[in-house]
């Protein structure tokens, strides 16, 4: 995500999301992050629309750690804001 925010200056809005905690055996787990931004502009050159972008921290294709509840609370916060960015 560091390295998206440098290619396109700017800095994305960060929010731990309690429900994509990934339980690990030993510890606190791995906690969930939501990305959120808009991008205007790339390499100094205006863009002719903005674009919302949204990520996440988590490696979903990995079945480690990975449950159905993280996977669906991730496509139903993705389903959610991607609804409000056209509204």
């Amino acid at each position: 995500m560091e390295h998206f925010e440098r290619v396109a200056s700017i800095n994305l809005q960060r929010a731990t999301i309690r429900g994509w905690t990934l339980k690990r055996d030993v510890g606190p787990g791995v906690a969930g992050i939501a990305y959120t931004g808009v991008v205007r502009a790339v390499g100094g050159t205006r863009l002719r629309r903005d674009i919302h972008v949204l990520g996440f921290n988590h490696n979903i294709q990995s079945s480690f750690g990975v449950t159905t509840q993280v996977t669906e609370a991730i496509r139903d916060w993705i389903a959610d804001a991607a609804a409000e960015s056209v509204a």
